[in-house]
């Protein structure tokens, strides 16, 4: 098989196997959280906050698609919108206190949950994928920078 296509086909296969995880271990929790949904939580972490558009700019998903996902994390208590208090028209998210209180542990068993998908690797094998991860995010935004 082409070198090409084998790249290919393991591209999807751990695409295919992230997302499974991502179902697991959404199920398992008692929070009941996407990856992405953590991420997000994190991100208006370190930001102290932020807004729809930066969250959809952020990680270039759809204006619908942020929107669906704060509805979710608010109706699950993790953040609240509030009114901007420079413009009324502009709505903040910030993060509620079961959010503030439980993101550590909620982050750590997601690492937790991950870390066998890493455990048949050396630690060289590790450091390996990593640099050629890193490799192939600058390699393609260099050439698309939009990505």
């Amino acid at each position: 098989m082409p070198l090409r296509k084998e790249l290919l086909e393991g591209i999807l296969r751990m695409d295919s196997i992230l997302r499974q995880i991502d179902r697991h271990n959404k199920e398992k929790s008692q929070y009941g959280l996407s990856i992405l949904e953590v991420r997000t939580l994190q991100h208006i972490k370190e930001e102290g906050l932020s807004n729809p558009k930066d969250l959809a700019e952020h990680f270039k998903v759809t204006p619908a698609t942020i929107t669906a996902q704060i509805d979710r994390l608010v109706d699950k208590g993790f953040i609240r919108r509030e009114k901007s208090e420079k413009d009324a028209r502009y709505i903040n998210l910030k993060l509620t206190d079961r959010a503030n209180n439980n993101l550590d542990e909620i982050i750590e068993d997601r690492l937790v949950s991950y870390d066998f998908i890493f455990g048949g690797l050396s630690k060289e094998q590790q450091e390996s994928f990593l640099r050629g991860m890193k490799h192939i995010e600058r390699y393609v935004h260099k050439k698309c920078p939009k990505i």
